[in-house]
């Protein structure tokens, strides 16, 4: 059995329940030209504030993940009882805006990159726009195993 529509239609699900969850988070996809404002492989550098893991639930089944390294590559992570979703990001953040933006690099089969807006509040040191509950950082680490699940464990 091929599983690759299956695995299109959850990462579409998983974006699309990302999007209409959130009151706050702007969904774009790519122009139609191809370009876009993060190419793959490319990364940018992100304040080391943001760097390791995030959740919006203590609950170890029940969560959202958002996980970024010091060079801008990410995951972001939905789990529910049944079913663990995720696909990898580029990240950036406007300082000035206090937006920090992911941009998905999903593989051609997989249907069109989206891009993610996020607000960050420095005060409170929470990200909000994906969902009903902001994210809190729980670690400045990235899993091991997020890493090698992700094949993040080496440069771009």
């Amino acid at each position: 059995m091929n599983k690759t529509p299956l695995k299109i239609s959850l990462l579409f699900l998983v974006c699309f329940a990302l999007y209409f969850l959130s009151g706050c988070a702007t969904l774009q996809t790519s122009p139609k030209d191809g370009s876009s404002s993060t190419a793959p492989g490319v990364v940018e550098v992100i304040s080391p504030e943001f760097v390791g893991e995030w959740r919006n639930s203590k609950d170890p089944i029940k969560y959202a993940a958002l996980y970024f390294l010091s060079d801008g590559r990410g995951i972001v992570l939905g789990s529910d009882e049944s079913d663990v979703l995720g696909f990898q990001v580029s990240t950036s953040y406007d300082s000035k805006r206090h937006i920090l933006t992911l941009v998905s690099h999903p593989q051609p089969q997989e249907g069109p990159q989206q891009t993610f807006h996020l607000n960050y509040d420095p005060s409170s040191k929470m990200i909000s726009g994906m969902g009903d509950v902001p994210f809190t950082r729980c670690s400045p680490k990235v899993p091991d195993y997020m890493l090698e699940e992700f094949k993040l464990n080496s440069a771009p």
